[in-house]
């Protein structure tokens, strides 16, 4: 419901309303004197509340731009019993605010007696009290909205005579809030004009002090230290301490402190001297610390007059000594003539042989450039009118450039690259830009639709936004490449073949054999249980070479699963498999405690990494072997583990090649074994983006590490 105020003056023809609205504004511009802004506006809005009979109250003030309100002041009624939302000071489009910026788009009072009925509003954020009615007004200065006063929750409906009281208290409220502001401009002016003052004081004392005939150094330093405290801002607790060149002088209270505040004297750099200030006192009161942004400014003013005084002692001392030289100069001028005329024709002669130089060099290089057989390409970069790189021009090319590309040179040159390739956007143009702006050089091959080429680019920068492109045509080395890898795939193929084929007669002969064990081992005379044997072992040792190489070539093909896996989960079930073994030989199993609860990694390839370790610790440790360890490394980008044991080791002629197919240590020839358990290991290692090594443990043994990135990506899922 919109109200009009037209009435307005009607309601304050009555004396005694009159003179008690004169001293409620009375009583608020002394309440103004000494109170804040948000404390007088509190009191305007509790006096506001009492006389309209409204528990909530608010005063909040329109930004310039007329779509910005800055929420400022609420009722001490509406702090403490009604809204517990924090807002205040925040900036609030008066777009995204509810009905109660109506009087806002309509620019007069307005009353909404039933909220709850409001199509329009936009309810109420969280905290908020309650709304049953409201009453709010705008302040009008010219056409221009200042600020909004609003009240509610009345027991009884608003009316006309509410409005203009309302609207009155507004207007007197901004009248006492535009002066208070005002004065607060003014004092806070009157504060920094004095403070500058005293900042101006002391530079210009340090200047007279410096300007004075005879005096000397320790006495302009003694002076300057007594002007420092007086020109800052807490001078009772203000200590100052100025060394330069050696000589130190100091106020009769100096002490350093933690609050403190130095700058450095320098005179061409170099530092011949610091001013030290010190706070004997904590006085920090804001993010600028314990001292003032002008203070800081002040200190670096006395730091250059001070360094003054060197640097005017060095000219007297440089004039001076030039005094005294100019008349041997002159007498030695002219010999020194002679000496320069000859050495002129010699820089003369020197010269011709740089320039010589130079355009045998720059001959060199058109040589070169010509003669290169990879294309050639110099570039500029186009940048648009906000300084992105949006296209490049070709500067110039050679004739390996022609020959690739089948493009003429005069085609080319001083073109845009989307012109002269047909294409929409400039080609690798983000690669190229990030070149010439890093200054980093890069190699890459890509395939270039527009020629239906393949080609390896160097790029590297030349200058301000310039680049060098030097390219080879790749599509025939591409092709031989893709029929290796179609090549590679017919030899997996057969692998398998051959995998498959030999796994069923070794198994067959093995069973055959261990047959023939069964039901004929009397009847064999020796030798022939020798030979028979000999088979069995023979087709077992064929059956598990098969089936390593199926475990090498699934390794090889098969994709990783790489999920989250739990390391002393793994270590758990690995001991347990092993446990049989330990216990036979009473060996002891040490397991570290600071190893990583969970890493990422493919589970079933953790497990056979550490049961093949495991296993050729048992296989290959000896008599000796009495213990095996695990432990772990920590790496900024890697997960190192390692199993160690003190066994007899591997033998140094064997260490170059134990991580190869089919290669076993020499110590391993009564040891059933096919020689690819860490060829397999290594693989697993290189698929996870580390590796795997081994080193003699101290004393006898060995360790064998295995690293796993800490960069792997989780499977999906």
């Amino acid at each position: 419901m919109i109200v009009p105020t037209e009435n307005r003056d009607k309601l304050f023809a009555t004396g005694e309303l009159a003179k008690s609205f004169i001293g409620l504004r009375l009583a608020l511009i002394e309440y103004a004197a000494d109170h804040t802004l948000d404390e007088l506006l509190a009191r305007a809005l509790d006096e506001v509340g009492a006389l309209v009979d409204s528990p909530i109250g608010f005063y909040h003030f329109v930004e310039s731009d007329q779509k910005t309100l800055s929420l400022q002041q609420w009722s001490t009624r509406t702090i403490k019993e009604y809204c517990r939302a924090e807002a205040k000071g925040v900036h609030y489009s008066i777009d995204q605010a509810g009905v109660w910026v109506d009087c806002v788009h309509q620019k007069r009072a307005v009353v909404h007696n039933d909220y709850a009925s409001l199509a329009h509003k936009k309810g109420l954020p969280a905290g908020h009290a309650r709304l049953v009615r409201e009453l709010v007004v705008p302040v009008m200065r010219g056409d221009a909205i200042v600020a909004i006063l609003g009240v509610g929750n009345k027991p009884t409906e608003y009316i006309e005579s509410d409005a203009a009281i309302v609207s009155y208290f507004a207007d007197v409220t901004w009248e006492i809030v535009r002066q208070k502001q005002t004065e607060e401009k003014l004092r806070k002016t009157a504060y920094d004009l004095k403070e500058r003052v005293k900042e101006l004081s002391c530079l210009y004392g340090i200047s007279t002090l410096v300007e004075k005939d005879n005096v000397s150094l320790a006495e302009i330093l003694q002076g300057a230290a007594a002007l420092i405290p007086c020109s800052f801002q807490y001078p009772e607790i203000t200590c100052a301490r100025i060394e330069l060149n050696g000589v130190c002088r100091q106020t009769d209270n100096f002490r350093e402190t933690p609050w403190s505040l130095s700058q450095d004297i320098q005179v061409a750099k170099k530092k011949v001297g610091t001013v030290l200030v010190c706070l004997l006192e904590d006085r920090t009161k804001s993010e600028e610390g314990s001292f003032l942004r002008e203070e800081r400014t002040l200190l670096q003013g006395i730091a250059v007059r001070l360094a003054n005084i060197i640097e005017k002692s060095q000219a007297e001392e440089a004039l001076r000594r030039a005094h005294g030289q100019l008349e041997l100069r002159v007498a030695a001028r002219t010999e020194e003539l002679a000496t320069q005329n000859l050495h002129l024709r010699s820089e003369i002669r020197e010269r011709e042989k740089v320039e010589e130089e130079l355009r045998t060099s720059e001959e060199k290089f058109h040589s070169l450039f010509n003669s290169m057989n990879e294309g050639v390409c110099l570039h500029e970069i186009v940048y648009d009118s906000s300084g992105q790189a949006c296209d490049y021009r070709i500067q110039d090319v050679n004739p390996s450039y022609e020959h690739i590309t089948g493009l003429k040179r005069a085609e080319v040159v001083a073109r845009l690259a989307t012109e002269v390739y047909g294409t929409s956007e400039a080609p690798y143009l983000a690669t190229y830009a990030q070149v010439v702006s890093s200054g980093e050089p890069t190699v890459f091959e890509t395939f270039f639709p527009p020629m239906h080429k393949y080609f390896l680019v160097s790029v590297a920068a030349h200058g301000p936004g310039r680049f060098t492109t030097v390219f080879s045509d790749i599509t025939e080395r591409k092709r031989t490449e893709d029929g290796l890898q179609k090549h590679s795939e017919k030899v997996q193929l057969f692998a398998y073949s051959v995998v498959h084929d030999l796994k069923n007669p070794a198994l067959s002969t093995q069973g055959l054999a261990r047959l023939l064990n069964e039901k004929f081992w009397d009847e064999l005379p020796d030798r022939g249980r020798r030979i028979c044997e000999q088979i069995e072992r023979a087709s077992a040792q064929i059956a598990s070479l098969v089936e390593q190489i199926n475990v090498f070539i699934s390794v090889k093909e098969t994709p990783l699963c790489i999920e989250r896996v739990f390391v002393h989960e793994v270590f758990q079930a690995l001991h347990e498999e092993f446990a049989p073994r330990l216990a036979a030989r009473s060996l002891q199993w040490f397991l570290y405690d600071k190893i990583p609860e969970t890493i990422l990694a493919d589970r079933m390839s953790m497990i056979r990494i550490f049961r093949n370790f495991i296993d050729n610790s048992l296989k290959y440790g000896g008599e000796s072997l009495s213990k095996i360890v695990i432990g772990y490394q920590v790496e900024d980008d890697f997960h190192t583990f390692f199993v160690a044991d003190d066994g007899q080791g591997v033998k140094e002629k064997d260490s170059g090649h134990i991580f190869r197919l089919f290669k076993r240590q020499t110590t391993a020839r009564e040891i059933q074994g096919t020689g690819m358990g860490l060829a397999i290991v290594k693989e697993m290692a290189a698929r996870h983006g580390g590796e795997v090594w081994h080193k003699p443990a101290p004393g006898k043994g060995v360790i064998f590490f295995v690293s796993f990135s800490k960069h792997l990506t989780q499977a999906a899922g």
